[in-house]
C-alpha cells in the first residue's frame, strides 16, 4: 500500500469520527442537557414564585357602547347605492339653526332661512350681454 492511500484512508476515518462526534454532541445538548434557568427579574409579592411567569390579567365591568371599527386598507371603495340629493328650493342659504347631527324633524321650518331667487335678475344681464354681441333678440 502507498503512502498517499493511507495518507487518504486515514483522513477519511477522522471525518467519519469526526462526524460522529459532532453528531453525538448534538444529541447531548437538544435531549440530555438541562436547560439553564434564566435571571428573573423582581416581581412583587402578587405575581407568585413559580417559572414561568403568570400572565397579569386586569378585569373590567361589561358596558353597552359603540365600538369604533378603522380599517387600513388600500383599494377601492364602490358604494352598492348610491343617492342623487336635490334641492326642492332655490335660494342663497342666511342661516341654519342647528348643529350637525342634530335630529331635524319634518316640519322644522325655522332651522334654514333661505333668500329667495328673483330668476328675472339673473336672466337680464345674460339678455343684454345677449343684445350687445348682436346674437340676440331685443326683448323689448
Amino acid at each position: 500500500m502507498s503512502d498517499s492511500s493511507f495518507s487518504r484512508s486515514r483522513f477519511r476515518w477522522l471525518a467519519y469520527a469526526g462526524v460522529i462526534v459532532g453528531l453525538g454532541a448534538a444529541v447531548w445538548f437538544f435531549a440530555f442537557r438541562k436547560p439553564v434557568p434564566k435571571d428573573r427579574p423582581v416581581q412583587p409579592a402578587w405575581a407568585g414564585t413559580e417559572y414561568p411567569l403568570p400572565t397579569p390579567v386586569r378585569t373590567v365591568p361589561a358596558e353597552a357602547r359603540a365600538l369604533p371599527v378603522h380599517l387600513k386598507a388600500i383599494g377601492t371603495v364602490t358604494p352598492m347605492n348610491t343617492v342623487t340629493v336635490q334641492s326642492r328650493v332655490e335660494g342663497q342659504l342666511l342661516r341654519i339653526a342647528f348643529e350637525e347631527g342634530q335630529e331635524v324633524q319634518r316640519g322644522d321650518l325655522d332651522r334654514a332661512v333661505l333668500q329667495p331667487v328673483d330668476h328675472h335678475e339673473h336672466a337680464l344681464p345674460r339678455h343684454v350681454g345677449d343684445v350687445e354681441q348682436g346674437g340676440g333678440s331685443d326683448p323689448a
